[in-house]
């Protein structure tokens, strides 16, 4: 029979959990009011201490978290990207033909409501890219990429010599190409190019869907 924990153990558990539960809270408040500022005010501009002013905890309570601004900025930006990834990226709902032109538009409406990472694709903050260009949203798309691939060589609609990663590491590269070719251009001209890469891509990869 197991014996029954003593109130001491008790009271150091849920001690404990709460204090876990508060980390969490405190953190997710710290991220939600940091991709605020860095949205508006980019990361230069924004301070640390204006964060923790409007939280009411000190800087140093935001270096608990976070070993520094940087650190909160991309914390920031990966769940914001992560959450996009969420809507756009499912790979459940890849299919073959459609699937690529439904991405493409995906990111391209879904964009402007996560304003972080919109900033980020306009190229506004071009010293941390290279800490961003290995992120959520690159990884979650060669990974859908990927499945739609295979159901359209299932379906028929993909060539089957083709190596599945491989290319959806190109189409990745492509598709943020265009993505970010089409937001620093403000839209002009996104129907055009679209349909050009559409057509580049599936001369590569297989038939034109009808």
């Amino acid at each position: 029979m197991t014996p029954a924990p003593d109130s001491a153990s008790t009271s150091a558990n849920a001690l404990t959990t709460r204090a876990s539960t508060s980390h969490a809270s405190t953190r997710e408040k710290l991220l939600d009011v940091a991709a605020r500022h860095f949205a508006e005010l980019g990361y230069r501009r924004t301070s640390v201490a204006a964060i923790a002013r409007e939280l009411s905890i000190t800087p140093s309570a935001v270096y608990f978290h976070f070993e520094n601004k940087e650190d909160l900025f991309v914390a920031a930006y990966d769940r914001e990207a992560g959450r996009l990834s969420d809507v756009v990226l499912d790979p459940s709902r890849a299919a073959g033909d459609g699937f690529i032109e439904q991405l493409m538009l995906g990111l391209a409406t879904q964009l402007p409501d996560y304003p972080l990472v919109y900033r980020v694709v306009r190229g506004l903050e071009p010293t941390l890219m290279p800490r961003l260009a290995t992120g959520e949203i690159p990884a979650r798309l060669r990974s859908a990429l990927a499945v739609a691939l295979r159901r359209g060589q299932e379906e028929g609609s993909v060539r089957t010599d083709i190596d599945r990663e491989v290319m959806a590491t190109a189409l990745e590269s492509i598709l943020l190409a265009l993505l970010l070719t089409t937001v620093q251009a403000q839209g002009a001209g996104r129907g055009e190019r679209a349909l050009a890469v559409r057509e580049l891509i599936w001369a590569a990869i297989g038939r034109r869907p009808r």
